[in-house]
């Protein structure tokens, strides 16, 4: 009984809560100026060890077993485990293995966030989260004009304006798409703090010019303008719509724009630098080897090697369709869920634009949600609160 108290001090105090927020804040984050990155993935990783050590125990003691989203994302998650066994089996050991990795992640945190949820610290650790990568993205801004040329030292060919603290602009872009919903619709800070986070991560996007973070951004707001009854929402979407297009009139070359065009399948994928022909492959793959697919190696047809940008497209070429459709039809309950509780609460709106800003990413990158645990870990987040009926 005293062991039982005791988690439930440990569970229920800041320091539980502040090591959380900072596991989330620091997903995204792959280096610092002065810090090593390796230094940076020990401490991620010590932090989640730490996390789901306390979680789990917890729940060991009180001989409970708690996952959001009950029973259907439990089957579902587990379907989607199962369904991996041939793309392991016949996959590169070492992707094999880090997809084995990344999926014991997601099951752990989804099982931590649960106990989480239970003891009612969901809204403070996920406000000190956003805070803590406000922070963060801050950083990056001040790096950004002051030293624009300054190396990222895990690609030196690459500054802090081309990739912000990630590891690449690909990852960086996205992973400010994630928190920006909380900075508009939460409704728990100052209108200044308000406007300042939403300038500071929006700044990162312009900066870095990623294409995919920037769309999945815009998304989520133009999806509150349109479920919104209120006027004030409506007038900020059609102003940031304005914006839009002025910044995108002014910026084709970076945004890369002027390339290509819809006129034919040629010119779609000239625009979008060659996915097109990755998404051709990736359909022949699947069409030869429906059920068990290529395994999780380099996906090769006729000697045509394609990287398709599109989680479920290259889960499904790697592992067949039940991989493919289970990791689908998980994203899309979590969605639905979030839908479902929209107006319900505040946190239940930032989390389900969440959830749409990272399924906009996982239609545009080949490793979001299933594929980078640390990129999309907030994103895990937000689906156990979508998924939870506790919050």
């Amino acid at each position: 009984m005293r062991l039982d108290r005791r988690f439930d001090n440990l569970l229920s105090s800041s320091f539980y809560t502040n090591l959380y927020a900072l596991l989330l804040s620091l997903g995204p984050v792959y280096w610092l100026p002065g810090v090593s990155p390796a230094l940076l993935l020990i401490l991620k990783s010590f932090l989640f060890v730490v996390l789901i050590t306390i979680s789990v125990s917890a729940l060991v003691v009180k001989k409970r077993f708690l996952f959001c989203g009950g029973k259907p994302v439990f089957i579902i998650f587990s379907f989607f485990c199962l369904a991996s066994i041939p793309a392991i089996i016949f996959g590169e050991f070492s992707q094999s293995v880090y997809h084995v990795q990344n999926s014991l992640q997601i099951f752990l945190f989804v099982a931590a966030t649960s106990v989480l949820i239970e003891y009612g610290r969901v809204l403070v650790v996920a406000r000190r989260a956003v805070f803590l990568f406000f922070l963060f993205s801050s950083l990056s801004i001040v790096m950004m004009l002051l030293f624009p040329d300054y190396p990222n030292p895990l690609n030196q060919q690459l500054s802090v304006a081309n990739t912000g603290l990630g590891g690449s602009r690909t990852g960086w872009s996205p992973a400010v798409a994630l928190f920006m919903p909380w900075a508009y619709s939460l409704g728990y800070s100052s209108l200044f703090m308000s406007v300042l986070q939403v300038f500071v991560f929006a700044s990162n996007q312009i900066i870095t010019v990623g294409r995919t973070g920037i769309l999945a951004s815009l998304v989520p707001l133009f999806v509150l303008g349109a479920l919104s009854k209120r006027i004030k929402v409506f007038l900020a979407v059609s102003f940031s719509l304005v914006i839009l297009i002025i910044y995108a009139v002014y910026n084709l070359d970076d945004l890369r724009l002027n390339q290509g065009g819809f006129d034919s399948l040629e010119s779609v994928n000239e625009l979008s630098t060659g996915r097109v022909d990755d998404y051709v492959v990736a359909g022949k793959i699947i069409m030869q080897s429906p059920l068990t697919g290529q395994g999780f190696n380099l996906l090769v047809n006729a000697g045509e090697g394609a990287y398709p940008h599109n989680v479920f497209i290259l889960l499904t070429a790697q592992g067949g369709i039940l991989l493919g459709g289970s990791a689908f039809i998980l994203v899309c309950l979590g969605l639905l869920s979030g839908l479902r509780k929209f107006r319900s609460s505040p946190i239940k709106q930032a989390s389900f634009l969440t959830l749409l800003a990272g399924f906009v990413v996982a239609m545009l990158e080949p490793k979001f949600i299933f594929g980078n645990f640390n990129n999309s870990v907030f994103w895990w987040f937000c689906f156990c609160l979508c998924a939870s009926k506790r919050v």
